[in-house]
């Protein structure tokens, strides 16, 4: 057979010669790799979507110091390791992740390598939802292969042996709820799109700008180990029969049935965390912004005169409340004695501050 490649076909039979004639002391497990403790997403314990792994090291030993830590991960075992408990030469279904180190004290290290896994996105109820490197529920094998370096002569390769854990689901959040859920009034002007589009969206006013939606991206964004999938149903104008009711609900949404068919179409067999604001619809607070900010400018000048008053209350109430510390501090010095003149001061406090006090708040509360 005539190779068309030189560089390739001179490669592969490089492979094939070490496979072949490097002994299975060298290809073995080595006992000293170095390995003080180890993490997977199942040990010590199952932790829900979990995706990195970490292998503490001495950093130095017998066999030089750790320059380099790689995991090696399938999902077929013998991809891993062959018949001699060798580290396998030509592999095709086995995937490989340098790891970052970090120092953990002078004499230890910490390699730690994170699976792939996608974000979650703005997605309609049947699209696909994010993808995983192995699906929850798969098994998965790994190994470490460490790169140790002496003061002389070349690296040494050094494998620990092969474990498994199965790969755990993500964790699952739905938001639910009214116009604090759904962001009204706060469009993204400068994304792609001012209101997410899956669920009726637009016309729901759900903003990927709203305070429930970045909570959840700030959250995760500080744990990047841990795999995540939510669902943003929240819609402006919403009562709390809005959540779970049978009956005609605000633009016939009934959140919670959004919320189960969009966890059957993913498959997920559990919901974590729901994140809920509603009721203020159920007192009128829609109506009450309305007819304040949007029926005439009746409304707003009458919400200017309170704001006002507001302001003007709160002033006399603290000149009324200062009134009575000062006349304390003042009556202790009168040699009338302080009891006949603080007597004579709350009279006239109350005449004169205490008076406008509860006049003021009187037309407030109006």
């Amino acid at each position: 057979m005539k190779c068309l490649n030189y560089g390739f076909c001179l490669q592969l039979a490089m492979a094939v010669l070490l496979g072949f004639f490097v002994t299975p002391s060298v290809l073995a497990q080595d006992k000293d790799t170095g390995i003080v403790d180890r993490t997977d997403p199942e040990y010590p314990e199952p932790k829900i979507g979990k995706r990195n792994l970490t292998l503490d090291l001495e950093l130095e030993n017998t066999n030089g110091t750790v320059t380099q830590a790689v995991l090696y991960h399938s999902r077929n075992r013998s991809a891993l390791v062959d018949r001699n408990g060798g580290f396998p030469v030509l592999v095709a279904n086995r995937r490989s992740i340098e790891a970052t180190t970090t120092e953990l004290g002078v004499d230890l290290i910490r390699a730690k390598a994170m699976l792939p896994w996608e974000k979650p996105s703005d997605r309609a109820l049947h699209d696909n939802g994010p993808s995983d490197a192995y699906p929850a529920g798969t098994t998965v094998y790994y190994r470490w292969v460490i790169t140790r370096q002496k003061s002389r002569g070349e690296p040494t390769l050094h494998y620990s042996k092969v474990e498994s854990f199965t790969m755990q689901r993500r964790i699952i959040l739905a938001i639910l709820g009214d116009s604090y859920g759904s962001g009204e009034g706060a469009p993204d002007l400068d994304g792609a799109s001012p209101w997410l589009q899956s669920f009726q969206g637009t016309k729901a006013h759900r903003s990927p700008i709203s305070g429930q939606e970045l909570a959840v991206k700030e959250f995760f964004q500080s744990k990047p180990n841990f795999a995540y999938d939510y669902v943003n149903l929240s819609c402006t104008g919403s009562i709390l029969s809005d959540i779970t009711s049978t009956t005609e609900t605000y633009l016939n949404f009934v959140q919670g049935d959004k919320l189960s068919q969009w966890l059957t179409v993913r498959d997920y067999s559990a919901l974590d965390t729901i994140i809920l604001s509603c009721s203020g619809n159920d007192f009128g607070f829609g109506d009450l912004i309305f007819g304040y900010l949007g029926a005439s400018d009746e409304g707003i000048e009458n919400l200017k005169a309170w704001a006002i008053q507001y302001v003007k209350c709160v002033l006399i109430s603290a000149a009324y409340s200062g009134a009575y510390g000062i006349a304390s501090v003042f009556c202790a010095g009168t040699w009338f004695g302080w009891p006949i003149c603080m007597a004579g001061a709350i009279l006239l406090i109350e005449l004169t501050l205490g008076e406008w006090k509860r006049d003021c708040w009187d037309l407030e509360d109006d």
